[in-house]
């Protein structure tokens, strides 16, 4: 059995005894480089999706105090996030620009290597977690630990290539499938953006104007609500439920209550919250179990983001659980009024109209947030009960429509991108051979 631990990270693949072999370095230097006028350059960052501008004025993820000691990067650079080999990524410059000093930058060779054939190999790596043998630091469980990879291992690394010419010749034949690939992702990713503005539109419609188009109509006196149906009533979130902040955070003690704990990507990516959703084991006090467990018909939702569009996104609490709890950064809004149906006001939080208000009363520079008070204060158009029954059950048969659609066009999304990744890795370690008349 092969020792990972002393093979170098390529060693791994079968690849053809004719490809010479080269270490990282040989094919590269590293990027020192820093700008001189960083006010004339773009700020570039390394995602899963490539490398892309910045928005610095945007607040949207980490803000550096300064840009000052960015590295200088050109087209056909590749970068490295060496911080993070769970959730990193290596990727390839595709306009010149500056990146965080975190990273690992280094300019190819040229003559003797393409580009995208020594970035592919990588990615394939990374993908396959193959580097992650050959990192360090602390992996856990729930995917929040660190796992790095030095400079050195990276330089390194064994890089076997055919000549010149037969690379470039399977990066023109990769770049023709890949552009076939990904142009048929982006149409069923519109497919599914439509999907979700439609369902939005008709969430909106139903929980400000009702099912019956018919109905006498009055204004709300609400600039982010409008007209609503006569018979109607306006009533204030805290009038009707209550609003709790959670307190429980990410560590855990020993000397605390063992819990399931549904934390802030758990109501951020599910509409529903069930005994079927895999929740995180974690801690907290007596306490905070008494104020923050899960129950049934609860409604949670974000409080706190680094962008205001990520604020006051609901789920809705279906069944009974034990020993669970909701966590940091959540807001529980639990309905105590016997003439008021959760699952309307869940549908209602998630409205359009809903998330204008929740856009206009965040607070915040580079993180954004809604206190209690905003989310308490929310003006709730209430139909009477028998209305609000129908208005959710009728949003409910709607939405399990477009979540069946959109499921089954994800499942598509995944599988194109794993057969992406598949012949990405079977051309560049040589388990495809790519012919003249193939490119």
């Amino acid at each position: 059995m092969k020792n990972f631990n002393t093979l170098n990270p390529t060693d791994i693949f079968s690849l053809p005894n004719n490809w010479n072999k080269f270490k990282f370095y040989n094919l590269s230097s590293v990027i020192k480089e820093i700008s001189k006028k960083i006010e004339n350059e773009d700020v570039l960052s390394l995602t899963q999706n490539g490398i892309v501008v910045k928005n610095v004025e945007s607040n949207k993820g980490q803000i550096a105090g300064s840009y000052e000691k960015y590295t200088k990067v050109t087209p056909n650079d590749i970068v490295f996030n060496p911080m993070d080999l769970i959730s990193g990524w290596v990727d390839i410059v595709t306009q010149s620009g500056v990146v965080s000093p975190s990273y690992l930058s280094f300019r190819l060779d040229e003559n003797k290597a393409n580009p995208l054939f020594i970035l592919f190999q990588f990615q394939t790596l990374y993908v396959n977690r193959m580097l992650f043998n050959f990192g360090k630091g602390v992996a856990t469980h729930d995917g929040f630990g660190r796992w790095t990879i030095n400079e050195d291992t990276i330089l390194k690394t064994n890089i076997y290539l055919p000549d010149l010419e037969t690379q470039n010749r399977a990066i023109k034949y990769l770049q023709q499938k890949t552009k076939n690939i990904d142009t048929l992702v982006k149409k069923i990713q519109e497919k599914i953006e439509l999907l979700k503005e439609q369902q939005t539109t008709l969430v909106n419609q139903f929980v400000t104007k009702g099912l019956d188009s018919s109905v006498e109509m009055k204004d709300s006196g609400v600039e982010w609500i409008g007209e609503i149906p006569k018979h109607w009533k306006l009533k204030k979130l805290k009038y009707i439920s209550k609003v709790s902040l959670s307190s429980v955070d990410r560590h855990e003690y020993d000397d605390e209550l063992k819990v399931n704990i549904c934390h802030y990507t758990d109501v951020y990516k599910n509409e529903y919250i069930s005994n079927e959703t895999q929740l995180q084991k974690g801690t907290c006090s007596e306490s905070e179990f008494q104020k923050f467990s899960l129950v049934d018909k609860d409604i949670l939702l974000t409080k706190d983001s680094e962008s205001p569009d990520d604020i006051g996104i609901p789920t809705f609490v279906k069944g009974t659980f034990e020993n669970t709890v909701c966590g940091y950064h959540i807001a529980i809004v639990r309905i105590f009024s016997d003439q008021i149906y959760s699952e309307y006001i869940y549908r209602l939080i998630q409205s359009k109209s809903s998330k204008d208000y929740f856009f206009t009363h965040s607070s915040g520079i580079t993180r954004f947030g809604l206190g209690k008070g905003s989310i308490e204060n929310l003006v709730i158009p209430i139909p009477p009960l028998n209305e609000q029954i129908e208005i959710a059950k009728y949003i409910e048969l709607i939405s399990s429509k477009s979540t069946s659609i959109s499921k089954k066009l994800l499942k598509k999304i995944s599988l194109l991108k794993d057969y992406r990744q598949s012949l990405i890795s079977s051309v560049v370690t040589g388990k495809v051979k790519i012919t003249k008349d193939m490119a």
